[in-house]
């Protein structure tokens, strides 16, 4: 009888252990899988695929295989609503939590991953943003949160920088009224304060606008010598059109959030002047061993290149947290941000070096200057 009930807790014993080693680490994945940024989140979740299968490949992490799990930021939400982006990214947010994942890469826009923190902050989950700039979100001093894409005043910077080497001492901002777009304005007034130059005109403008007409004349009436656009794409190809057809050459420099490959045909089209714009080094640009490599895998599975660097930014939030796991041997949330402050760095990440400061901002200079030839091509440029 005793011999039988050792047998028993034996065999319960080993059980449960190889119920445990099957028990899956989830990865979640908060990102637009509908709405006007679909096709992003869809790119995003297109990388973690390939990578969480590698991955598992490899034996998974801690001896447990990787599941990832994806929820959509924008489910429901209707057209220019920035109250009802928020409000659909928290619920989804906590739909995650529900699913006890041990770390989230998301959210995509700045203002959705503004209302998911303190959500993922409560839960002790280990969050990376791929594409969410506003300044704000490292300065809440949120131990668990990082993003592996540049801070908007980066951006700010480099266009300060641009217009002091180029000698335009004018520089008026024509900014989306949003949470995000108003940041990035007052960043880069500040910057280009410090360089010296002057802000002649500031104007901002709802989304969704079509008539650019009085606003343009304002602003030209200020005598610029360079207009610098924060907006989406969809409000940048009427006010980019209506520039063209006043007649006026005055040079557009757009925001990273600005350009989309929707933008290329009406330059080839000559509907719309060429332009420039600020973005993290494209796919195109990437020369590090892990994007070739991974290049080829993607290629081989869906037929074309990732066009979206901020697709490639959450591939590196995946690494990230899957190489804090392994170097602590932990799914701890908290234990996995002390480790990424002070003991991480990633030489050879999908875009480049990848290290944290102790606030979680990556660090380098991320930001490139580009420019939309009239054939459509993305020249790099040299400008600052």
């Amino acid at each position: 009888m005793k011999k039988s009930f050792i047998f028993l807790v034996l065999s319960i014993t080993v059980m449960a252990g190889a119920a445990f080693a099957a028990e899956t680490v989830r990865i979640g994945l908060l990102a637009p899988m509908s709405g006007s940024t679909a096709h992003e989140g869809q790119d995003m979740q297109k990388v973690m695929i390939l990578l969480v299968e590698e991955a598992n490949r490899q034996g998974g992490i801690l001896g447990r295989p990787i599941e990832l799990i994806v929820e959509d930021e924008a489910l429901g939400v209707k057209v220019n609503d920035p109250s009802g982006e928020a409000n659909a990214a928290a619920a989804a947010a906590r739909r995650l939590v529900q699913q006890h994942p041990a770390a989230v890469i998301g959210a995509y826009e700045s203002v959705t991953t503004d209302a998911v923190q303190t959500i993922f902050q409560e839960a002790k989950i280990l969050q990376i943003t791929p594409s969410g700039k506003m300044n704000s979100l490292t300065e809440k001093g949120i131990r668990t949160f990082f993003r592996t894409c540049p801070r908007n005043d980066l951006q700010a910077q480099a266009l300060a920088a641009t217009a002091s080497k180029m000698d335009m001492r004018r520089v008026a901002i024509l900014h989306q009224r949003a949470l995000s777009a108003d940041a990035l304005a007052e960043e880069t007034v500040m910057a280009l304060q410090m360089q010296g130059l002057e802000i002649a005109a500031r104007e901002s403008f709802a989304m969704g606008k079509t008539d650019y007409g009085q606003t343009l004349e304002k602003i030209r009436a200020a005598s610029p010598d360079m207009i610098f656009f924060i907006g989406n794409y969809q409000d940048a190809i009427p006010f980019l059109r209506q520039k063209k057809v006043s007649g006026w050459k005055i040079p557009v420099f757009c925001s990273e959030r600005t350009f989309q490959a929707e933008l290329i045909t009406p330059v080839q089209k000559g509907e719309i002047d060429t332009f420039f714009f600020f973005s993290p080094l494209l796919p195109q640009g990437l020369t590090t061993n892990a994007a070739h490599v991974f290049f080829q895998t993607y290629a081989a599975r869906y037929g074309r290149q990732p066009d979206d660097i901020h697709a490639l930014t959450a591939g590196d939030a995946l690494n990230t947290i899957l190489a804090a796991m392994k170097k602590t041997r932990s799914l701890d949330g908290n234990i996995l941000a002390s480790y990424l402050r002070i003991g991480f760095q990633e030489p050879d990440g999908l875009t480049g070096p990848i290290i944290f400061d102790y606030k979680g901002d990556r660090i380098g200079e991320l930001f490139q200057l580009y420019r939309v030839d009239p054939d459509g091509a993305l020249t790099l440029q040299r400008y600052y």
